[in-house]
C-alpha cells in the first residue's frame, strides 16, 4: 500500500562578528533532509539490495539538493529499479519539473543506455499531477498519497509496486533511441 511521509529540511546557519564589532548576516552552512523514522521500516528493505538504508539515501539526496540550491516538493520512491526511464521521459513533460534517478546511481550503464527508474523528484506539484494523469499506472498510487498535501511542505511518497505486465509492455527497448542518454540531475 502506497504511503506518504513528511520530509523536514533542516538548515543550520551561522554568523560571525565583523571587524566593526557588528554581526554579519546569517549564512546557511549545512542542510539536510530528515524523514519520520517510521519511513525506515518501509524504505530499508527496498534500499538494502542497493547497499543503502534510509539514512544513507537521505544523505545522498540532501547533498544533491544542497548543490542544486533548493529542495523538491516531493520524492517518489519505487520498490526497485524499473527499466522504464525512456517511458517516464516521454510522459513527464518539462524536465525542470520532474527528474528521475536510480538507487545504484547509474552504475554499469553504456553510453547510450537510459538508466532505470528508482525514484522521481517532483519540483512542482502541477507537473506531477499532469504526469500522473498521463501515466496513472506509473504514478497513480503515489499521486493518491500526495494529491492533498500542501506545497508549502516536503513529502516522500512510497509507491505501490508496478504491475509486471505493465512494466513489460513499457520497458525500455535496447534498440530504441533514448530521449537523453545523460543521467537526470538527481
Amino acid at each position: 500500500m502506497a504511503c506518504c511521509f513528511e520530509m523536514i529540511q533542516i538548515v543550520a546557519s551561522t554568523r560571525k562578528e565583523m571587524e566593526s564589532g557588528e554581526m554579519s548576516a546569517w549564512t546557511d552552512f549545512s542542510s539536510s533532509l530528515e524523514v519520520n523514522p517510521a519511513a525506515s521500516s518501509v524504505l530499508d528493505p527496498i534500499l538494502a539490495p542497493f547497499g543503502l538504508n534510509t539514512g544513507s539515501w537521505f544523505m545522498r539526496l540532501s547533498n544533491t539538493f544542497k548543490l542544486m540550491g533548493h529542495c523538491p516538493w516531493a520524492v517518489i520512491a519505487f520498490d526497485r529499479e524499473y527499466p522504464i526511464g525512456a517511458y517516464f521521459c516521454k510522459v513527464r513533460g518539462d524536465r525542470q519539473s520532474l527528474n528521475f534517478s536510480t538507487y545504484t546511481g547509474g552504475k554499469d550503464l553504456g553510453v547510450a543506455s537510459m538508466p532505470p527508474l528508482s525514484y522521481i523528484v517532483a519540483w512542482d506539484k502541477p507537473a506531477l499531477q499532469s504526469a500522473a494523469e498521463k501515466a496513472p499506472q506509473l504514478l497513480g498510487s503515489a499521486w493518491s498519497t500526495l494529491v492533498d498535501q500542501p506545497v508549502s511542505r516536503r513529502w516522500l511518497s512510497i509507491s505501490d509496486p508496478l504491475s509486471n505486465s505493465w512494466v513489460k509492455a513499457h520497458r525500455d527497448k535496447p534498440d530504441e533511441p533514448t530521449i537523453n542518454p545523460v543521467f537526470d540531475a538527481t
